[in-house]
């Protein structure tokens, strides 16, 4: 029997470039790295922290491609999020 591993690679707000006021809105830290940022993240909050860069931005479309893969619950959260910001 053979035991494979799957690596899924997934983008991340540093796909993106983001700003450091971007940064700064995000998370309050205007120097996080990405080496920094992706040992303390995991892809659910990759994912997240996506459709709140592209919500920033106003970026409908990137954010709208995101929010597709989510499970129901979290797009749910998110909108929740989003509307009471």
């Amino acid at each position: 029997m053979s035991i494979f591993s799957i690596f899924v690679i997934m983008a991340t707000i540093f796909d993106y470039n983001p700003t450091p006021q971007e940064l700064k809105n995000l998370f309050g830290d205007l120097t996080l790295s990405k080496d920094t940022y992706l040992s303390e993240f995991d892809t659910h909050a990759y994912a997240w922290d996506l459709c709140l860069l592209f919500h920033l931005r106003n970026d409908s479309n990137n954010l709208n491609k995101v929010l597709e893969t989510l499970d129901p619950l979290t797009k749910q959260d998110f909108y929740r999020t989003v509307e009471h910001t």
